[in-house]
């Protein structure tokens, strides 16, 4: 009879042990879960924001540009080719900036303090020039300009002109043009690049 009753109080001790075992477990199970959970829900919500954020800048940065632009670039027919001398009647231009048409003798690169020939200009574009010409913009824009034309002497020219139908920086090649607001080297850097030698006789640098 002893010998049954120690065995059944073991057989207890034994059960009691693997309850206890099992116990244990499954605290640890739980509180994995329950930490991983937690984890991914934090992080979820970490990784939300910044994506948010991304998308806010990209936006802010968009908007940017966009309020920069006066006029997107854009496409003209062409006028003529037609040479004249400097001075001589023609048909009046049909954009402004001049965009194509008749056109004297072409001038070398560089920034013109004194303004340039409608005519002259557009003999530039012809060969492949990109052409800035700007109205009413404060100094410091101006200096820009120049030493963006010291940056292109083979393929920008840059001049003052007041004909201009807007304040601000007009961007033109042959048979193509963008109006901005104000200087903005990336914007005009990333338009030279595109758009020089995008003419019938492409001589630019």
């Amino acid at each position: 009879m002893k010998a049954k009753k120690k065995r059944e109080q073991k057989e207890r001790a034994r059960q009691v042990a693997q309850r206890k075992k099992h116990i244990s477990i499954g605290v640890i199970v739980g509180g994995v879960v329950v930490a991983t959970g937690l984890y991914l829900f934090i992080g979820g919500n970490r990784s939300a924001p910044q994506k948010d954020d991304m998308q806010r800048v990209q936006n802010e940065s968009a908007s940017d540009t966009d309020d920069l632009i006066i006029q997107k670039k854009e496409y003209y027919d062409i006028q003529s080719r037609d040479h004249i001398t400097q001075g001589q009647e023609h048909d009046a231009y049909t954009t402004n900036p001049p965009t194509s048409g008749p056109h004297a003798e072409a001038v070398l690169g560089g920034f013109y303090e004194d303004g340039l020939a409608d005519e002259q200009a557009v003999h530039n574009l012809e060969h492949g020039y990109i052409w800035i010409s700007y109205k009413n913009i404060p100094d410091d824009q101006v200096q820009a300009i120049k030493e963006l034309t010291q940056k292109y002497p083979g393929r920008v020219i840059a001049s003052e002109r007041m004909a201009n139908d807007f304040d601000g920086i007009a961007l033109v090649a042959w048979g193509r043009s963008m109006k901005i607001k104000r200087f903005d080297a990336d914007l005009i850097e990333t338009f030279i690049a595109k758009n020089y030698n995008t003419s019938p006789e492409r001589l630019a640098t």
